[in-house]
Parts: structure tokens; C-alpha cells; sequence
């Protein structure tokens, strides 16, 4: 039986032998094999930044300094959008966030889906830089 739902293992330093961070994940999302691709977004200082969804046309304003991250967006982001999937920061902050925020029925009864909102195609990217905790990551707004 196959399974239909993404998944993630994170192990922080204090749970592996040599203090890594370590970060893995399957996808469901479009085909049984989606292409993923692994980028290291530099760091960055004073710089504006927009970001903007092309699924669902989401747009803000980035912060002006960021962290180097680690993403494993789609390789077709045309067609099935970024989602940055999976993240480990410079300052080891790992972070998964595209778990179907708008697929379960339960879940959007308590946090509905709004147009042109957040979602997990655009949560990764407008997060992960910019946290130095997992505490300070679901703070940040």
C-alpha cells in the first residue's frame, strides 16, 4: 500500500552523535516521483525583497536580512510551485513545512484557508531565513 501523505524525520544536535542537524522528507504531492532540487540561498543584508506566490498570487515583503538556508523546492516550479519543502539554516534551524495545510477538512475548520494567503507553497521561504529558534519561528510575523 502506498502512502499518501508527506512526512518529515528531523533529528536536532542534541539527538545526533556528532551535534548535526538533519533534515529528510518524502513528497506526495503531484506525481509518485516529483523532482525536487537542493539550493543554498546566500545570506543577505539590507536588501528588498518580495516574495510572490505563482500558484495562488500571495505576495509580501521580505525582511531586509536573511539567513543562509538551505531549500528542496520543486524543479518544475512553473507548473507545481516553489514549496521550499525542507530548510536548515545558518544558525541550525531546521524547519518542514508543507504538510497539506489546505487539505484536511478538520484543519481548515480551525484555520481556514484564506485567497491569496499564506500557504505551503510560500511558507518555507518567507520563514526559514529569518528565525534564529524554532520558538522565534512560530512567532515571526
Amino acid at each position: 500500500m502506498m502512502e499518501q501523505a508527506c512526512t518529515s524525520i528531523l533529528v536536532g544536535k542534541n539527538a545526533s552523535l556528532d551535534g548535526s542537524v538533519m533534515i529528510a522528507r518524502n513528497d506526495d504531492t503531484f506525481l509518485p516521483i516529483t523532482p525536487q532540487k537542493f539550493i543554498m540561498q546566500a545570506a543577505y543584508q539590507n536588501e528588498e525583497r518580495i516574495w510572490e506566490s505563482n500558484l495562488n498570487g500571495f505576495k509580501m515583503t521580505l525582511p531586509k536580512n536573511g539567513y543562509k538556508t538551505s531549500f528542496t523546492p520543486n524543479v518544475d516550479v512553473e507548473h507545481n510551485g516553489v514549496f521550499g519543502e525542507t530548510s536548515i539554516n545558518e544558525k541550525n534551524v531546521a524547519m518542514s513545512a508543507t504538510e497539506s495545510v489546505y487539505g484536511n477538512e478538520r484543519a481548515l475548520a480551525y484555520d481556514p484557508w484564506v485567497e491569496n494567503g499564506i500557504a505551503e507553497d510560500s511558507i518555507q521561504n518567507i520563514v526559514a531565513p529569518y528565525i534564529d529558534s524554532a520558538r522565534r519561528g512560530t512567532l515571526f510575523r
